[in-house]
């Protein structure tokens, strides 16, 4: 159960990234504490990772200004990342001195952010109760791939030291994510519009 206190007693053992570019090419990153050594070498690892992506991506805007080149903007999409995974990741990086909250809510939040709990609220009528990832496939698209597992188990699987179910998890995830966005970028009936 989560503690009431904002993160206190949580743990980060794996931290995944799922990069798509424009070419197709994707890149798949995974900052774990069994390959790593400790939850502080995953957050630091996982923020000079972060940090090269942003500051590769500031150099091309620069350039673009001065009209030499054209810049990819930096998306991050994830399901309840607005809510969870980036305040937390922010928490653990003043903790390890990775930065300042002022810094790391810079660098985090000049970014698009695109949070599918949230877009897909509206889908579930209103209604957080039942937003579950694998419900929210099963209305947008079956041929996403089905998550068996659920965050429960990962607590068993890393006291069992079965880190590569752990794994495989969290690549599930992110694949199916990333076919949520491609379903939706697609499907213009999931658009609502306002007047």
């Amino acid at each position: 159960m989560r503690q009431l206190l904002n993160y206190e007693n949580e743990k980060i053992i794996l931290i995944g990234v799922l990069e798509e570019r424009k070419r197709g090419e994707e890149k798949l990153s995974l900052f774990s504490e069994w390959d790593l050594g400790s939850e502080e070498k995953v957050v630091t690892s996982f923020y000079e990772y972060f940090r090269g992506i942003v500051n590769q991506l500031l150099s091309n805007r620069l350039k673009e200004v001065i009209g030499k080149e054209r810049s990819d903007k930096l998306y991050i999409a994830g399901f309840n990342n607005l809510k969870f995974d980036i305040p937390l990741l922010i928490q653990k990086g003043v903790e390890y001195k990775v930065g300042s909250i002022a810094e790391l809510n810079s660098l985090w939040y000049n970014q698009y952010i695109i949070d599918y709990l949230q877009v897909l609220y509206f889908m579930n009528g209103m209604k957080f109760k039942g937003l579950k990832l694998n419900q929210l496939r099963n209305r947008v698209s079956r041929r996403l791939p089905v998550i068996k597992e659920t965050g429960a188990n990962v607590i068993k699987y890393y006291k069992a030291g079965e880190y590569k179910k752990i794994e495989e998890y969290a690549t599930l995830k992110l694949n199916t994510i990333k076919g949520l966005r491609r379903v939706l970028d697609r499907n213009r009936r999931f658009i609502i519009s306002f007047p």
